[in-house]
């Protein structure tokens, strides 16, 4: 199961108070007074005042995060279809960790690399496996799959990755997004 909202308010907030704004700027939900009526309809959470929320009972801190985005990664690893890591995802491989990008700690991007024919079943894979690839997330993981004719990989620790010479110039062509990742790269 993906991580929810309210995963999110028990990671985030635990039974500290928090409001509206709180939640649309951890979560960057563009509806956030409806998702806190949902949640407090549902009995997650309780009105402490004027736009003001808590979660009514003691919550064990357990950071969903990084079972949801193994369980994600695993699954895309074990997937019968050639792949190789790209994008974001294959910088951060090719530094060894050194260099992530997230467009938020509670929104992991996968960027995959498949062959274009091979599209429709990776999205049935994706889709038996309750792994999203739409772009439209603000919480959990997505895998961002991006199409080709030829995949060029290398292995790096038992995942494919597509070649150093692309990502250098993947990070050549974006210096906002990566900036000094190329001086990271390990391998």
């Amino acid at each position: 199961m993906g991580m929810t909202y309210f995963d999110v308010l028990k990671m985030e907030f635990g039974r500290r108070e928090f409001s509206v704004s709180d939640i649309a700027r951890v979560t960057g939900n563009d509806r956030p007074r409806k998702l806190l009526s949902e949640m407090k309809m549902s009995g997650k959470i309780r009105r402490t005042g004027r736009g003001t929320y808590v979660i009514p009972r003691p919550i064990k801190k357990v950071d969903s995060r990084s079972m949801e985005w193994k369980r994600v990664r695993d699954s895309i690893l074990k997937a019968p279809f050639e792949k190789a890591w790209t994008g974001s995802t294959a910088v951060e491989i090719w530094t060894d960790g050194a260099y992530v990008t997230m467009p938020n700690s509670y929104l992991l991007v996968y960027d995959l690399l498949v062959r274009n024919a091979d599209m429709g079943r990776w999205k049935e894979y994706l889709e038996r496996h309750s792994i999203s690839f739409v772009g439209n997330k603000r919480v959990g993981c997505y895998v961002a799959l991006e199409g080709t004719d030829e995949i060029h990989s290398v292995m790096i620790n038992g995942e494919p990755v597509i070649l150093k010479e692309d990502v250098v110039k993947l990070i050549r062509e974006h210096p906002g997004l990566y900036a000094e990742a190329e001086d990271l790269i390990a391998y």
